[in-house]
This record gives structure tokens, C-alpha cells and sequence, in this order.
């Protein structure tokens, strides 16, 4: 059978497709300029709306209610990079005078804050508890969306409120916890990573609580009682990182202890 070539495209001449190439690059590289400048400024103005608010509760809720189509996850970014506003503006202006492309959000902040190697782990072991979590939640409720909450009270009590109370439940509140903490760290949040590793510490003692329950002891009421301590060392900012790390594996600690006993 011959191919009919009656309605193909024509074929442009090198310098032609030369010229198209170079333009449509450009303006593309343009557009990707003015969509950071512009996540630059909603990051300002975030800024302005949280100072303009009296606490984290009230700034959750004022967002919330404004529906603006993207998450607190991504508005923590937005804030993040409008912190950042000259080096972003110098890495958009190498990028132009180059040929090298510009960055994303989730690049150009790592590009600026690097990543300390403690955490390096920290969002795919993030990526790991939300899997838990949703696949938990697709089971108990149909349904696999997480909601984040803007605070970390909220957090604990969401957290509480789509998870019983049963072994499951417990772990599942210790490791989505303790990796919110780690991230938080990573992305230099550290009042907000430390209140979560001490949400991870109340949801860790009732774990062991559980565990004293099943298994008479006082193990549980022993380890709390360290991480009383070690949180309060946090809190008054003495070693937070490796704190939150030893708190992070105290959580996997208190979840492989269930898994060897099958419960």
C-alpha cells in the first residue's frame, strides 16, 4: 500500500528550524524566569499574611479558607525561596547568561540550602510513611488522600483521628511522626521539627505503653522517661539534630520490637 504524503509537513530548511529552535527556547527559558519571580513573590506574601496573623493556628486557617490551589507543603517552599530572593535571582541570572537550564523549586532549594547528610534519607523515608498511611487509610476508610494539616497540634490530631488505637495505629502515628520531624529539619524548620519530635515521643511512650499491656513490665515507662529528657534537651536547642535522629531511631526501634512479636 503507498503512503500518501499529500497532507505531511513541510519540511523547513536547517536554518529555519535553527531560527524556530532558538526562539521557542527562549521563550520557554522565559517563562520558567517569571514563574520563579512569581513563586518568589507569593512566597513574600505569605510572609506578609503569617506576620499579619497572631499564631500558626491562625495562619493554617486562614489558608485553608482561601482555597488557593496549592498546599501548605508548597507554601512553606514558596516562603522558603522568597527567604532566599538574591540567590534565587543570581542562580536565574547564571542560568539566562548560559545555557543552563533553570532549576525547579525542589532543586533550587537544595541548590541553596544543601541538604545536611544526617537527613539525606529524610524524604524518602517521609515518602515511605505516607505510602503506610495511605494504604491504611484505603483500608479502614476507602479512601488514600492524606491531608497535612498547617500545625503540628494538628498534625497529632489528625493523625489521632484517622488511626485507632490498635497496635497498627500506634506504629503508624510513631513512623509518619518521626519522619514529618526529619523532613522539617532538612528543609530548616527547626521549631516546627522540634515539635513534632515531641508528638513522636507521646505517640512512641504510648506504643510502649501498649506493649507493657501485652507484655507486664516496665520497659515502657523506662524508655519514656529518657525521652522526656532528650526532648527537653531539644527544646532548650542542645544537639537538635542528632537528637532528632536518635529520636528517629528510637521510633524504628519501638516498631521493629512489635514486628518481632507479630502483633
Amino acid at each position: 500500500m503507498t503512503k500518501d504524503n499529500n497532507n505531511a509537513a513541510p519540511v523547513l530548511q536547517l536554518d529555519t528550524l535553527s531560527a524556530e529552535i532558538r526562539s521557542v527556547w527562549a521563550d520557554a527559558k522565559a517563562h520558567q524566569v517569571n514563574a520563579l519571580k512569581g513563586y518568589v513573590r507569593v512566597g513574600h506574601l505569605l510572609d506578609q499574611a503569617r506576620q499579619q496573623l497572631r499564631s500558626d493556628n491562625a495562619y493554617g486557617a486562614w489558608f485553608r479558607a482561601q482555597d488557593f490551589g496549592f498546599t501548605t507543603e508548597w507554601a512553606r517552599r514558596l516562603r522558603q525561596l522568597a527567604a532566599h530572593e538574591d540567590e534565587v535571582l543570581g542562580v536565574v541570572a547564571t542560568a539566562v547568561a548560559t545555557t543552563t537550564s533553570l532549576p525547579g523549586v525542589n532543586r533550587m532549594l537544595e541548590i541553596l540550602r544543601p541538604e545536611p547528610e544526617v537527613f539525606a534519607d529524610a524524604e524518602y523515608q517521609f515518602s515511605m510513611a505516607a505510602a503506610k498511611l495511605e494504604a491504611y487509610l484505603e483500608k479502614h476508610t476507602g479512601t488514600r488522600t492524606i491531608h497535612i494539616p498547617a500545625t503540628i497540634e494538628e498534625v497529632v490530631t489528625y493523625l489521632n483521628q484517622q488511626t485507632q488505637d490498635s497496635v497498627e495505629g500506634l506504629l503508624l502515628r510513631v513512623e509518619f511522626m518521626s519522619a514529618f520531624s526529619r523532613v522539617a529539619f532538612k528543609e530548616g524548620r527547626p521549631e516546627e521539627a522540634s515539635e513534632a519530635m515531641a508528638a513522636t515521643t507521646g505517640f512512641i511512650h504510648a506504643a510502649w505503653s501498649r506493649f507493657d499491656e501485652v507484655y507486664p513490665g516496665n520497659l515502657g515507662a523506662q524508655l519514656a522517661d529518657i525521652w522526656n529528657r532528650a526532648i527537653e534537651r531539644a527544646v532548650d536547642g542542645e544537639d537538635m539534630e542528632q537528637i532528632a535522629e536518635w529520636v528517629n531511631h528510637s521510633s524504628r526501634l519501638t516498631v521493629d520490637a512489635w514486628q518481632a512479636v507479630n502483633l
